[in-house]
């Protein structure tokens, strides 16, 4: 949830929050880590803020939640110099052309904080919808007129060790998942259902159904939604599409006289075992570009994998083994 995060660094944070507050803004809707509905009351940010002092550290509060104007006082009490939030309710399409109008000035043009959250103000002033244009005035800077606002970008990302966008290790294992689904909705709760069973006993979990019916597009967006920053699989998502066909290509023969394993009777599994332990390695190097260890690719994995002219059985077992170390690796 947001506030590990905003207790788990040193120096200066950035942090935004996209979410919904409950009870007139005396709730926060964040998020556990299934992805279910985790209730933080102002009373426990309060305590929070208090035991942790973590509110010294935040050099930007961005409060992206239909009246969080009092959870917004809350972090300025503790000692936050730059608030930005919301008093009453405002739309979805205001609130993405706040967020993309006030970052884009601020990070992108160097812009002050008084003056991208001026810049953004105005974009909503002038939208193109009429309905949007009075929502501007709901969006609060805390504390008001406060010279401090004048910190510009480059001033806010010194006081962060290693940058704004230091330490996500999604940054790049993001590019080994598939694209977002355009249009996904109605599945939050499947989601949620599949989230709860990885994070139990079970090793595995299989989503079955008639075709076209969406299988692939819930494991997609499955894949983006675990591994995404502050989640509980968070860098460790990787994403396989492997076809039946692909599945037998180049498997080693089973000698007659060796036991029958799962591996031997389930071509599929060994050829996803493969996949994995190559995917895995790939993704080790990507996040940590100074590991030495295993190959980083498809061909290599297989050539090491041929060479020792393994049995299926034992290849399994390997490709198990170094599966394991390399999900080890990137705790």
């Amino acid at each position: 949830a947001a506030p590990e995060v905003a207790t788990r660094r040193k120096g200066g944070l950035v942090l935004h929050l996209s979410l919904h507050c409950g009870d007139g803004g005396q709730v926060m809707l964040l998020e556990d880590e299934h992805g279910g509905a985790h209730e933080f009351s102002l009373e426990d940010l309060r305590g929070l803020l208090e035991a942790t002092g973590c509110a010294e550290r935040l050099q930007l509060v961005f409060l992206h939640a239909c009246c969080s104007d009092l959870a917004g006082s809350i972090f300025v009490a503790a000692g936050a110099p730059h608030v930005v939030c919301c008093r009453g309710t405002v739309f979805d399409a205001t609130a993405r052309a706040f967020t993309k109008a006030f970052y884009r000035a601020f990070c992108g043009a160097g812009k002050s904080v008084a003056q991208a959250f001026e810049i953004a103000r105005f974009e909503i002033r002038t939208a193109p919808q009429p309905g949007l244009r009075a929502e501007a005035e709901k969006y609060l800077l805390l504390p008001d007129g406060d010279q401090r606002h004048r910190t510009c970008f480059c001033d806010v990302a010194a006081s962060i060790p290693g940058g704004c966008l230091a330490g996500f290790a999604f940054r790049s294992s993001s590019g080994l998942l598939p694209v977002r689904v355009e249009d996904f909705c109605g599945r939050a709760r499947d989601l949620w259902v599949l989230m709860q069973h990885l994070s139990s006993s079970r090793r595995c979990v299989a989503v079955h159904g008639v075709s076209q019916i969406g299988k692939s597009a819930l494991l997609s967006e499955l894949a983006r939604f675990a591994g995404s920053p502050g989640r509980k699989y968070e860098g460790r998502v990787m994403y396989i599409a492997l076809s039946p066909d692909e599945a037998m290509q180049d498997l080693p023969a089973e000698p007659a006289d060796e036991p029958e394993s799962p591996a031997s009777q389930d071509p599929l599994l060994l050829s996803l075992l493969r996949s994995i332990a190559s995917q895995s390695s790939r993704l080790l190097q990507e996040v940590d570009p100074g590991s030495h260890g295993h190959s980083t690719c498809a061909e290599e994995s297989e050539d090491s994998f041929g060479g020792l002219s393994l049995s299926a059985h034992s290849e399994a077992r390997l490709a198990r083994g170094r599966i394991v170390q390399n999900m080890q690796r990137l705790e």
